[in-house]
């Protein structure tokens, strides 16, 4: 959502809003309990419908997924949302909260705030050194794939608008 079809409607509406992705939300809650491999249970689908009136956004009939797929879609967009508990679906790049990307000594100064008992001797320092550094790495990574993922969609877009 945002940068194309929702994941379980194919909605387009823009602009992309609160209401629409908690709707998105429902819909592949309701495409996950519908989905033909799913686990028993039963459909949510009148709560869904009835949620989503409360929103004031029409509902939109998911298409028919696979139960992982829904589950994947229902729990990204949980963590998009902001749900409390909900952990990232994926490999996200570890930032601050002004939104800056975390350094090494960033990551070394909170592991150590948090549990500076696990860090008195030199060897754990460095090792913990070592792993820090390693995550920011990892984070500028997932940081540049997530830039460069957004200016391929951009131009496929303004490719596809012509």
């Amino acid at each position: 959502m945002g940068v194309g079809p929702a994941p379980v409607t194919r909605r387009t509406e823009t602009p992309l809003t609160l209401a629409l992705v908690i709707a998105e939300r429902w819909a592949a809650h309701v495409a996950g309990d519908e989905a033909v491999d799913r686990p028993e249970g039963r459909s949510s689908r009148p709560v869904a419908q009835a949620a989503v009136a409360e929103l004031g956004v029409p509902w939109r009939d998911p298409l028919p997924v696979t139960f992982a797929h829904a589950d994947g879609a229902w729990r990204a967009l949980r963590w998009m949302t902001g749900v409390p508990g909900q952990e990232a679906p994926f490999a996200v790049p570890l930032r601050n909260p002004d939104g800056i990307l975390m350094t090494a000594e960033d990551l070394y100064e909170q592991a150590v705030a948090a549990e500076p008992w696990r860090y008195r001797l030199p060897e754990e320092r460095i090792e913990l050194r070592n792993l820090v550094d390693r995550d920011a790495r990892q984070s500028r990574v997932l940081a540049d794939q997530v830039v460069d993922t957004i200016a391929r969609v951009e131009g496929r877009s303004a490719a596809l608008q012509r």
